[in-house]
């Protein structure tokens, strides 16, 4: 089965929005800010140039990631951007009219992070198979991650962009099938 990655390298590609009307694409933060309920933090990580095929059989995915120190408990929903060519947002507000996909993974966090350290989402392939089910998406397009805080126990992670460490940037991991020609036609016709 192949086997795509794609590494966050674009600048502004990645980044967060939060309650306050903060927008910043120096780190991907998720959470909720300590002691002050309702200030949410929402993070993106886009990925340009996917080359997975429309109608692909999405049989794994994942992002890798590197750390800052964190120590507590996190509770996030892992969505994408629901669209078949993503753009990366500019602003809160632009970050927040995003449409996400109805499918989500819920990602907690419960092992205290170092700075540095090697993290892994969860699962997300059901999450990112309806982008690739798309009938404009398109190999090459462009697909965004969203990372959405729920109930985060008042506590903050992060994850390095590619600006303030390229060995440290987000990586894509996607392995998939595609179906045989005949597959591929019966399943446009349904």
């Amino acid at each position: 089965m192949p086997i795509f990655t794609r590494t966050c390298t674009v600048s502004g590609d990645a980044g967060y929005s939060n309650d306050n009307g903060d927008f910043g694409t120096n780190v991907i933060d998720f959470g909720q800010y300590p002691n002050m309920t309702g200030y949410d933090w929402d993070a993106f990580i886009r990925f340009p140039n996917v080359l997975v095929p429309r109608g692909a059989s999405i049989v794994s995915a994942y992002i890798d990631g590197f750390a800052y120190a964190e120590t507590e408990t996190v509770r996030v929903y892992i969505k994408a951007n629901d669209v078949a060519n993503a753009s990366a947002p500019t602003s809160k507000a632009d970050h927040a009219s995003k449409v996400r996909t109805s499918a989500s993974v819920t990602w907690e966090i419960t092992a205290a992070w170092s700075n540095g350290q090697a993290v892994q989402t969860p699962e997300i392939a059901s999450v990112l198979q309806g982008i690739f089910d798309k009938p404009t998406w398109v190999a090459g397009n462009a697909l965004m991650v969203m990372i959405d805080e729920y109930n985060s126990y008042d506590d903050i992670r992060a994850l390095y962009v590619y600006a303030t460490n390229p060995a440290y940037a987000p990586v894509l991991t996607i392995e998939y099938r595609i179906a045989s020609p005949f597959m591929m036609i019966l399943r446009s016709r349904i």
